[in-house]
């Protein structure tokens, strides 16, 4: 996943970390819970953004990824940061090793990973319960469209997209968080943009897909072929990530 994450960094129009703070209020002295933190691309951000009085908690199945992330706060973020790894479905059972009480948190994120979880509305619910009053949740992902020109290009070849993939990267925000947001919070602020990465060789688009779930080795050397005969005509290969961020609170 790091090495599909590098591969869309690089090659991006927009900063995917910048777009969402420049919409994401945080003030000073915030309590932060974020789920599926991972490396801690937006975690980072959320350690600046509260202050040397706010304090993040931010959970991962993955301990390496933790472990990373760690590293990256250092002396300067580290006692403003609190890492457990643990799967969303159990994430409750981490706070009393914290000693904290529901009512904690200020805000609730989550970035790229809440389709993850066993039942994502059951883990908005259980999340809810750690806000405080007027405390606000932020759910970002794909929606629509995302990933559509990559999609039809490997398609094409004969790869087949499993329908997990197809719901989770277009058809998840809308169909299970804005549901969820509209019937649970009063206020609701929706922020959409589409991402054009940009890859100007085989290589790049072969890498980023090798990196995927959905790889298939036994295609590899149809898109081989079939990438050769594009960039001879072509310059470059333009993907779209459609982006939503669906921010929640009752105020």
């Amino acid at each position: 996943m790091e090495q599909r994450i590098t591969e869309n960094v690089k090659n991006q129009q927009i900063d995917l970390v910048q777009w969402i703070f420049e919409r994401l209020q945080i003030e000073k002295g915030c309590r932060v819970l974020e789920l599926c933190c991972g490396t801690g691309s937006q975690t980072m951000r959320l350690l600046e953004m509260v202050g040397s009085s706010g304090h993040v908690v931010a959970l991962d199945v993955a301990e390496d990824a933790l472990e990373k992330l760690r590293q990256k706060a250092g002396k300067e973020f580290g006692n403003r940061l609190s890492t457990v790894a643990v799967k969303m479905e159990d994430f409750p059972n981490v706070f009393p090793l914290l000693k904290m009480e529901p009512a904690s948190f200020d805000l609730m994120f989550c970035s790229y990973g809440l389709y993850y979880s066993d039942n994502p509305t059951a883990t908005l619910q259980e999340a809810s319960k750690w806000l405080k009053p007027n405390g606000k949740m932020a759910i970002i992902g794909p929606y629509r469209a995302n990933n559509w020109p990559l999609f039809k290009l490997l398609m094409e070849c004969g790869v087949e997209i499993p329908s997990f993939v197809v719901y989770t990267s277009q058809d998840f925000m809308e169909n299970a968080v804005m549901p969820w947001a509209i019937e649970h919070f009063r206020k609701l602020i929706i922020h959409t943009m589409v991402n054009h990465v940009t890859w100007n060789n085989p290589e790049s688009i072969i890498t980023y897909w090798q990196n995927t779930t959905f790889y298939d080795d036994t295609k590899l050397s149809i898109l081989e072929k079939k990438l050769n005969d594009y960039f001879r005509k072509e310059t470059a290969f333009v993907n779209e990530k459609w982006v939503m961020m669906i921010e929640m609170q009752d105020d």
